[in-house]
């Protein structure tokens, strides 16, 4: 060991045992300059605060159920005063891998998928908080503040209101990251390129923030003959409970008939997440697209559950399928697109 290192390397040990507050102050500072992650959780409810006093089977606070559900927070804008502001609570987050940036895409013409799915660098941080009643609500993805408006989600919902030949769409996708991947699939553009296909996924999204998008022009100036909305999951790992969420989804049913009242509107049920059908996750799916299935929907808007595509005879999903056990690979996509094209048909044909 040369003189240098031997001097850096005691100069390092007597900063560790004397608590230097600088060293500290340093991690701090590189700390907070670093994206931190975003997850969505229930909001504290009368008994009691966010977090480890909330009943656990009120929510999926734990590594399984919130790992995809992690965003960067960024700067954004302020949101409107009416606009309820979230709570943080600190959890603690581990064993996740380094995500690439997230590049703003043209929602239609780029062939590169983004890294709208990729984890999260790991680090202790805070859940962003929306309260239990907003899921039928237009709510936007928050940024690094509870105040601002996330930028990067911003940018993305504007870049989706100038896509190249967007009016001309015959048939719209709205949801989250499931949607928004779906795109990248080469069965996507096989089954839906003779409809002018248009994607308005945005990853992360809750039924929330879809209704934002929706109050604020996505889908204005459209006229396709089907919009297909998949949209909820987020919800239900976020900690809203399946009622919450029908409640949600029905929202943006309504949403989307009240922007295109001659549109017709297939609605996909939750696709199952998770490996075993045993999981909180997937039971809460199950027990939301059972809802779904009761409500009297109008006849311009068919409920289809096409979940079960995905499902081995025993209930498990493999990982050729859905990689992380909740985004579909090319294969899994493949079975998406061979169980929704004959639905997209047979409602043109209608």
């Amino acid at each position: 060991m040369n003189v240098w290192a031997s001097s850096h390397l005691a100069w390092w040990w007597l900063m560790a045992a004397t608590g230097c507050s600088g060293c500290q102050h340093s991690e701090d500072t590189a700390a907070s300059a670093r994206p931190s992650n975003s997850v969505l959780a229930p909001a504290p409810s009368a008994s009691g605060a966010l977090g480890a006093s909330l009943p656990e089977e009120n929510h999926d606070a734990d590594e399984r159920d919130v790992r995809w559900l992690r965003r960067p927070p960024l700067r954004g804008a302020p949101l409107n005063a009416s606009n309820e502001k979230a709570k943080e609570v600190p959890i603690p987050h581990a064993g996740l891998e380094q995500a690439r940036p997230s590049p703003l895409l043209d929602p239609e013409t780029s062939d590169e998928p983004s890294a709208f799915e990729a984890p999260l660098a790991a680090r202790p941080n805070a859940i962003r908080s929306y309260p239990q009643n907003v899921a039928d609500k237009p709510v936007p993805r928050l940024g690094n503040d509870p105040g601002l408006i996330s930028e990067e989600w911003r940018l993305q919902h504007e870049s989706q209101l100038v896509a190249p030949r967007r009016a001309e769409a015959k048939v719209v996708f709205l949801g989250d990251s499931i949607t928004a991947g779906w795109r990248f699939a080469p069965a996507y553009r096989e089954a839906f390129a003779k409809y002018t296909p248009l994607n308005l996924g945005i990853s992360s999204d809750h039924t929330q923030n879809v209704l934002w998008r929706i109050q604020q022009g996505t889908l204005d100036g459209l006229s396709p003959r089907v919009v297909v909305v998949m949209i909820g999951v987020n919800n239900l790992g976020g900690g809203f409970t399946p009622e919450a969420t029908v409640g949600g989804v029905r929202a943006v049913v309504s949403a989307v008939q009240e922007r295109l009242p001659r549109t017709r509107i297939l609605l996909l049920g939750i696709l199952p997440a998770r490996h075993s059908p045993t999981e909180g996750l997937r039971s809460k799916i199950s027990d939301a697209n059972r809802l779904l299935a009761r409500i009297g929907w109008p006849g311009s808007v068919s409920f289809q559950d096409v979940g079960s595509v995905f499902l081995d005879s025993q209930g498990m999903i493999s990982k050729s399928i859905m990689r992380d056990f909740l985004h579909p690979t090319a294969e899994g996509y493949q079975l998406l697109c061979a169980s929704v094209e004959p639905l997209i048909e047979q409602l043109l044909g209608a």
